[in-house]
């Protein structure tokens, strides 16, 4: 699965598409993702710029991409027929700094759906060590 279908999956784009790759996917249970963190992102001038460190929200939407991603390929819709809104962030811990040029490795679980609404377990991890960890619950409306 390649960035082509991610942009089918979700309405994100530059400079907000934090998605690149679907690597394994398991409807209504698990995705796995990729995004490579470029070195000349915007971000950086100012996160930090003696010491650049990819911003935790950032690891906590890339994991929600994924989750939304996870959602349209369960209901086998596209990005412009439905809209993916957080409802909580019910937990985030931070692990270790994520750097210009780290591979992230993206993994979310599905835990619960009751109608619209979904609960996910997400991971970022970077040569195999887990940066971040989110647990989120978000709803998916037909637009």
């Amino acid at each position: 699965m390649s960035q082509y279908i991610v942009q089918d999956l979700i309405p994100h784009r530059d400079p907000i598409l934090l998605v690149d790759h679907i690597t394994q996917a398991e409807p209504y249970k698990f995705i796995k993702a990729t995004k490579k963190v470029k070195e000349d992102e915007e971000v950086f001038k100012g996160h930090f710029p003696s010491h650049p460190v990819w911003p935790g929200v950032y690891a906590i939407e890339a994991i929600a991409q994924t989750g939304a991603c996870l959602v349209n390929l369960s209901l086998e819709k596209k990005a412009e027929e439905t809209i993916f809104y957080f409802m909580s962030v019910d937990s985030a811990k931070f692990r270790q700094p994520i750097a210009p040029g780290d591979e992230l490795e993206l993994e979310v679980t599905q835990e619960k759906m009751r109608g619209t609404i979904f609960k996910f377990a997400g991971q970022v991890k970077v040569a195999g060590q887990i940066a971040a960890e989110v647990a989120f619950t978000a709803k998916v409306e037909d637009i």
